[in-house]
Order: structure tokens, then sequence, then C-alpha cells
């Protein structure tokens, strides 16, 4: 639950940094970086645990993501 306050936060405070210091990019190149950060911080989710999902079920959730 830490991890997901912690993405929650991160994504809500990037609106501001977006805003302000990105206006020169390419709004596309921008969306695509924080979804691939997002993909970055939650990877690990997918490989380890204990309570890890099928191939399967994490091949949908991240079709469904």
């Amino acid at each position: 639950m830490a991890w997901l306050w912690a993405a929650s936060f991160l994504w809500a405070f990037s609106f501001g940094l977006i805003k302000g210091q990105l206006t020169g990019f390419d709004p596309v190149v921008v969306a695509a970086a924080r979804l691939g950060l997002a993909a970055v911080a939650f990877a690990p989710l997918l490989v380890g645990g204990s309570g890890r999902p099928d191939r399967a079920t994490a091949l949908r959730a991240a079709l469904l993501g």
C-alpha cells in the first residue's frame, strides 16, 4: 500500500513539474516518459513476491493497465 501512495503522490506532483518546467517538450514524449517510469517502478511487483500471480493473470493486468 505504501508503494501505491508513493506512486500517487509522485504522479500528482508531476503535473506541476510538467506545467512549469517541461513546457518546451512535446506532450507525447512527456506522457511516454511518465508511463515508462511508472512501468519501471512497478515492474518488480510483477516479478517477485510470495503472492505472485500466474503469467496469464499478470499479462491481463498489464494489458488492462
